[in-house]
């Protein structure tokens, strides 16, 4: 593969993580509900009682709604969120769940766009 080639790769990739970004704030502001539930993991070592635990060890629950935070932002540096501060979602308990999301994870983060009605 010409160096071209992979380039405009990356350029594509970097233009479509910028979208989800754009879009991730969009649904945090607006605030959405998860008919089909979506799979949230809290950070790594982050482990609340009570959650289970994937193969790696981390905490993760079936969100069905996430609260609107009208003054969400996600604080960006040169190519890369420097902090994306927490959001809250709500599990099929009711139990609220308040976490700071990976926002590098843009596979996660296109899934929850496409999981989400919006409130």
């Amino acid at each position: 593969m010409s160096g071209d080639k992979a380039a405009a790769y990356f350029s594509r990739y970097l233009a479509l993580r910028d979208e989800i970004w754009i879009a991730f704030e969009a649904l945090v502001r607006r605030g959405a509900r998860f008919p089909e539930l979506a799979d949230v993991t809290y950070p790594r070592g982050v482990n609340p009682a009570g959650l289970s635990r994937d193969t790696e060890g981390n905490s993760w629950f079936y969100a069905n709604e996430l609260l609107a935070n009208p003054s969400y932002q996600l604080h960006r540096g040169e190519d890369l969120i420097v902090a994306s501060n927490a959001v809250v979602f709500i599990d099929e308990a009711g139990t609220h769940h308040r976490l700071e999301p990976d926002t590098l994870d843009i596979h996660w983060l296109a899934q929850l766009l496409d999981a989400a009605v919006y409130s």
